[in-house]
């Protein structure tokens, strides 16, 4: 498990994005994770929508290195993206009526939960 690790695409048209978590295991990228925590305000979702769909247009050009910036490089690997990676948004926020998997997109429909844990002035916390 990483956290803000860069998932690059090699080439001329060098881009990197940082999803707040990246799993994998010995061979791949396996899971892409975005977290909020915002209990007193609505969630800003949208970049971490337009972070997923970025990742899925450029799945065959993406790689992410475990090499360490500082000290001994040891077992540094490249991993590329798993063919079914799962890509997980989960927040702690305020009531929103929001339904991300339908503004996530069809591509996204068998590989995308969206977790939320809404707060309320008035009432106990609401898992959804």
């Amino acid at each position: 498990m990483f956290i803000e690790l860069g998932l690059s695409i090699s080439g001329t048209n060098h881009q990197v994005r940082y999803p707040d978590i990246v799993i994998c295991h010995s061979r791949s990228v396996i899971g892409i994770s975005e977290l909020k925590y915002l209990p007193r305000t609505r969630p800003a979702w949208q970049k971490d929508i337009a972070t997923f769909r970025w990742i899925v247009e450029n799945k065959a050009t993406l790689f992410v290195s475990n090499a360490r910036f500082r000290g001994v490089n040891a077992d540094a690997r490249v991993y590329p993206l798993a063919d079914d990676v799962l890509y997980v948004w989960a927040g702690v926020h305020a009531a929103a009526d929001i339904d991300l998997q339908t503004l996530a997109g069809p591509e996204f429909r068998s590989c995308f939960p969206a977790l939320h844990a809404q707060t309320s002035h008035k009432g106990p916390l609401t898992l959804g």
